[in-house]
């Protein structure tokens, strides 16, 4: 007898076909990632989908994903690439460029990725980048392109390929900004899309909370790019309510919670006794979650 999804699994389906910028928080066991495939599955043969890109821990992206595509007869022709090696190092890299339709990689990979093919689209619009590279060392001066420096990494591929991406896009503001103008961003950003192989990508318990790591500044560069974006966690909030804000903030740009996490925190909470200690005013435990219930389909209930 063939398995069926659940109820509450038809309604995860919906939700990620119908909201292309949005949540899932569900806990442990409530059958998340059948139902993100069986939406892929739609997204791909009704919606048009091209490609999808999985970012997962590693033991879920390396087992659990490929298990679970194994065990659906439904998804028998759902072709799949894992992928949680080193751009820098593994030729396998290329691989992604197959015609493989899902990509699974695990979570410390992301941000790598993303910054490979923003380093293969700003090369396209500056190809000069080797000089104004050297021109970047000789200006700013400071320890992290003298450090880059010694490394010999002049070549435009060798040098963005060591410099993290929040150090290539300062560079980008500190020197391409001043040399080109606004428009080289928007170049870049339309050259990436068109190089950037998936239209879908789906964190599955990857965090998305802190503005400051990699991983979310990777996922925001990718936001106006890829054409649906979901987050799939069972702790949205482990910490306070205030955990949310950088979450929501991937899925409508600030519509909903405000532009900024400051206004966020200032409008719906009081800062206790710690930096990081937000405690929730009266009214926003209700406020919050009916603002994103659009947004954000909660099952930790079922």
């Amino acid at each position: 007898m063939s398995r069926q999804l659940r109820p509450h699994q038809d309604k995860m389906v919906g939700h990620i076909c119908n909201t292309p910028y949005g949540g899932v928080w569900a806990g442990m066991g409530s059958g998340k990632t059948a139902s993100a495939l069986f939406a892929l599955k739609i997204l791909r043969e009704e919606f048009g989908c091209i490609r999808a890109l999985v970012v997962a821990p590693l033991r879920v992206a390396q087992s659990s994903w490929p298990d679970e595509i194994a065990e659906w007869p439904e998804l028998a022709d759902m072709t799949y690439e894992v992928y949680t090696g080193n751009i820098e190092k593994d030729a396998r890299f290329g691989l992604l460029m197959s015609d493989h339709f899902l990509t699974i990689t695990n979570k410390e990979m992301f941000p790598k990725i993303v910054e490979e093919f923003h380093c293969i689209a700003a090369a396209e619009v500056a190809p000069e980048a080797e000089e104004i590279y050297q021109e970047a060392a000789r200006q700013l001066k400071t320890k992290l392109f003298k450090k880059y420096k010694t490394f010999g990494a002049y070549s435009y591929a060798a040098a963005t390929r060591v410099i993290p991406l929040k150090h290539w896009l300062a560079f980008n503001k500190a020197i391409f900004l001043p040399k080109y103008g606004r428009k080289y961003f928007e170049e870049v950003k339309a050259v990436f899309k068109k190089r950037f192989p998936w239209d879908t990508v789906i964190f599955d318990d990857s965090p998305l909370r802190e503005t400051g790591t990699n991983r979310w500044k990777a996922a925001a560069y990718c936001r106006g790019v890829v054409t649906s974006m979901i987050q799939m966690t069972g702790t949205p909030s482990p910490r306070s309510l205030s955990d949310v804000w950088a979450q929501v903030y991937l899925m409508d740009q600030g519509q909903r919670l405000g532009s900024t996490k400051s206004g966020f925190l200032s409008h719906w909470f009081t800062q206790g006794r710690t930096f990081n200690d937000y405690k929730p005013q009266e009214g926003a435990s209700k406020e919050i979650p009916d603002l994103i219930a659009d947004l954000v389909i909660s099952l930790t209930e079922e």
